[in-house]
């Protein structure tokens, strides 16, 4: 899908560079997603409990819910993709700090809450014990 996505953004001449060495001539100082009139989605300023500032972008949080209601994933969200992803690589043998990075979290126990959120498969650990 993003594939397709960058081919129509290069089709609409949608945030371009004259570089020929760019990945499909996509400016790579120019947003990776785009509004149907080719600006960059607008971000809003909202505070959370603590009065901490949040950046937050209701356009493309719709974006992603649909394109995952394409590909059969009902109810999730931008958010419940990167939990999944650090669980994932949590599972499969990745350190903390390397998923903190990918993840490009802020704080690390943003990080840790998130591998917190991991369900703990009950028969694996009954099967494990005996």
């Amino acid at each position: 899908m993003l594939d397709a996505y960058f081919l129509k953004r290069v089709k609409l001449d949608q945030g371009l560079t004259n570089n020929t060495a760019a990945y499909r001539q996509l400016d790579p100082n120019s947003p990776v997603f785009l509004n149907k009139h080719g600006k960059p989605f607008p971000l809003l300023e909202r505070p959370d409990k603590s009065g901490k500032i949040r950046y937050t972008c209701t356009s493309l949080s719709r974006l992603y819910s649909n394109l995952f209601s394409k590909a059969g994933i009902d109810g999730a969200t931008a958010e419940s993709g990167r939990r999944t992803f650090a669980v994932t690589l949590r599972r499969i043998g990745y350190d903390i700090p390397h998923i903190h990075t990918l993840l490009g979290n802020q704080n690390l126990k943003t990080t840790r809450r998130m591998l917190d959120s991991d369900p703990v498969d009950m028969g694996s650990i009954a099967a494990k014990a005996f």
